[in-house]
């Protein structure tokens, strides 16, 4: 069952494909909160990979399914931590640790940061954003891949139910998932030239490769429930209700990670 936020705080969820921009704009989002006095947590659903054994685990117990191979979609993540973390954040009178994961660990694979690596903030905040590559993604019926219909029970058990916590939710639409084959080297190359632990390119591909078919599957749908609406003459806004309470905000960008709202 969904967990509903009954708590004053507001709880957002941002999607984008990797490489898009999330934690930019997160930071500039954190940034003008804390302007106007309002306290912001930003988490991301990275930081709730499995621990680097575990993630070994979870590809051992479906070895033929390529989709599991290593951490990204769902069924790599610790959905119970991810749900702790954010009532927590809530509704819990003083401090809250932040889950860390380091993605440069074992050659690019990542693992998590010890617990004593966390960041610790003063809870109950007034605004938490989350964010995603694959958050929003609904769970469908009738998927003809064995492996996607593995991936899709994941996502119905572990991330579908939290988003009930969601206040609101926003999302940077791309034409063609593929570009995320470019922002994703463009990623490795940086963490390489700084001497960092990092995917080669050809590790990026096959990285990259795996999310694919989740993209395929699911963002159609997905950007379907963000319907355009004019609002306030000529400003475009991209403003649909979701439920009795929930607000979306589309903004769609291009390969250079520059929105193209009209």
């Amino acid at each position: 069952d969904e967990q509903q936020n009954t708590s004053k705080t507001l709880v957002v969820g941002l999607q984008c494909p990797q490489g898009g921009g999330k934690t930019t704009m997160c930071q500039v989002l954190e940034g003008l909160f804390a302007a106007e006095g309002k306290h912001c947590s930003v988490i991301s659903i990275d930081d709730f990979y499995l621990p680097h054994k575990e993630l070994e685990k979870v590809a051992a117990r479906h070895s033929t399914n390529p989709l599991l191979a290593g951490r990204g979609p769902p069924g790599t993540h610790d959905a119970t931590l991810m749900r702790s973390t954010i009532m927590a954040l809530c509704s819990h009178q003083g401090v809250v640790a932040l889950p860390r994961y380091d993605k440069t660990a074992h050659d690019g694979s990542g693992d998590r940061r010890p617990v004593d690596q966390w960041p610790k903030v003063q809870a109950p905040v007034d605004i938490i954003i989350l964010e995603g590559w694959c958050l929003g993604f609904l769970p469908q019926e009738n998927i003809d891949d064995p492996h996607l219909r593995t991936i899709n029970q994941f996502l119905r058990t572990d991330l579908a139910p939290i988003y009930g916590l969601f206040d609101s939710f926003i999302t940077l639409t791309v034409d063609d998932p593929a570009v995320v084959y470019d922002w994703r080297e463009q990623a490795e190359a940086k963490s390489r030239a700084e001497g960092l632990g990092a995917m080669s390119k050809s590790q990026v591909r096959a990285f990259v490769d795996r999310y694919m078919p989740l993209y395929k599957q699911y963002l159609p749908a997905f950007y379907a429930t963000f319907l355009p609406s004019n609002v306030d003459g000529d400003k475009k806004k991209y403003l649909v209700k979701s439920g009795s309470k929930d607000k979306m905000l589309r903004i769609p960008i291009d390969r250079h990670r520059t929105p193209t709202l009209p």
